[in-house]
């Protein structure tokens, strides 16, 4: 059974890879439109759990304290960090802000530059917020599209839906088989892509190798 579709560029090739592996070619108890269904169902449990829909927004500010940045259709996942630049353009000039819960607004200093973010029910908070400016925020969504989902995360979403699909036939060890190839492969990208932790010089450090002759 392949674990890589090539050229998946459209929910029509998604579908038919589906087909294929319910061996049902031309819609008899799947319809195209229930397929679609379990495939956008699919794409949004993929996208949460890789974190694999990566996005760097844009965002002038206003003067406001919150903004919604997200783009319809879309939820934030993981907020990784925010940057801010006076100058309106991502250059030397940035500086990484540090994350605060809304509880503490107010309470912290409220002069000067931007210091600090939030990120609360889809909206991000930039505190001060008497700053002219951009800020940079690098995230993660979840997405039903399946043409938003990185290529190399699309073979999931068709192993997902059949598992979905033979999971409401009953038919539970075929079920269990392709949701045991969906986990692997899960785990597998976003440990190697995803959630690969920063390069560190320790990290390409070579022990000690002397060889003490006669000890």
């Amino acid at each position: 059974m392949p674990l890589y579709y090539p050229n998946v560029t459209s929910l029509l090739m998604i579908r038919n890879e589906v087909r294929k592996l319910l061996n049902e070619p031309v819609a008899v108890f799947w319809s195209d439109d229930e397929l679609d269904s379990w495939i956008r169902h699919s794409c949004v449990e993929i996208s949460r759990h890789s974190l694999g829909i990566e996005r760097k927004s844009a965002i002038a500010l206003t003067g406001a304290i919150e903004y919604n940045f997200a783009i319809p259709g879309e939820k934030i996942t993981r907020l990784y960090t925010v940057l801010y630049s006076d100058s309106g353009s991502f250059n030397n000039d940035v500086e990484g802000l540090a994350q605060i819960h809304p509880q503490q607004i107010k309470h912290l200093a409220q002069d000067g530059t931007p210091k600090f973010y939030y990120l609360f029910a889809g909206l991000i908070g930039i505190y001060p917020d008497n700053a002219v400016g951009t800020v940079y925020v690098y995230h993660s969504v979840t997405s039903d599209q399946p043409m938003s989902v990185p290529e190399e995360l699309q073979t999931l979403i068709i192993l997902h839906t059949v598992f979905l699909c033979r999971l409401k036939e009953r038919k539970n060890q075929e079920a269990a088989m392709f949701f045991s190839y969906y986990v692997n492969a899960l785990r597998q990208y976003r440990a190697d892509i995803f959630e690969r932790p920063p390069d560190t010089k320790e990290k390409f450090q070579m022990g000690d190798r002397t060889v003490i002759r006669g000890a």
